[in-house]
């Protein structure tokens, strides 16, 4: 039974890991902070990497979460006037 759940979350893990490496792609060509998709590809490797991470994952997948809904410019963005 705990089996079929582990490999739920490793999946999504993994899916997740895929999001957040598209979303850092994107973020470094719209010229918008990359902090939220690296964190977000830590929290999601950590998990990936033992099970036993998962509560330290959660807590930088909710950061990294914040991180990539505040969409600020990076700092060598160019300013439009």
């Amino acid at each position: 039974m705990t089996n079929g759940a582990g490999t739920f979350f490793y999946v999504m893990a993994a899916i997740g890991l895929i999001i957040n490496v598209i979303a850092l792609i994107q973020s470094k060509q719209h010229n918008i902070s990359i902090v939220g998709p690296v964190l977000g590809i830590i929290g999601n490797a950590l998990f990936f990497l033992s099970g036993a991470m998962a509560f330290p994952a959660m807590v930088v997948l909710i950061v990294g979460t914040v991180f990539v809904f505040l969409h600020h410019p990076s700092k060598n963005a160019k300013g439009v006037n």
